[in-house]
């Protein structure tokens, strides 16, 4: 079972591959960003606390090589401002 998924997945993945090499025009990308996500920092925590991991939402672009990191609110669900390095 689990190889046929397995094997399911791989052939998806090539035909994904094999439309992308065809025609790269057709699946640009839609963001400016050269890469974007998630990204979890280390933060330290006054004593007894010790360090706790807190998430962010990142974007970089290459071409102007701009870093922005908006921290992650669990309880609204979203972003909260942004902190820029250049």
């Amino acid at each position: 079972m689990t190889r046929n998924r397995f094997e399911g997945t791989r052939s998806e993945v090539e035909e994904l591959l094999r439309k992308i090499r065809e025609k790269p025009q057709e699946h640009k990308r839609a963001s400016p960003f050269t890469m974007e996500g998630y990204l979890y920092v280390q933060e330290k925590r006054p004593a007894p606390f010790g360090s706790s991991w807190v998430k962010h939402y990142c974007m970089y672009k290459k071409d102007s090589k701009t870093f922005s990191m908006f921290p992650y609110e669990h309880r609204s669900g979203g972003k909260i401002h942004a902190v820029s390095v250049n």
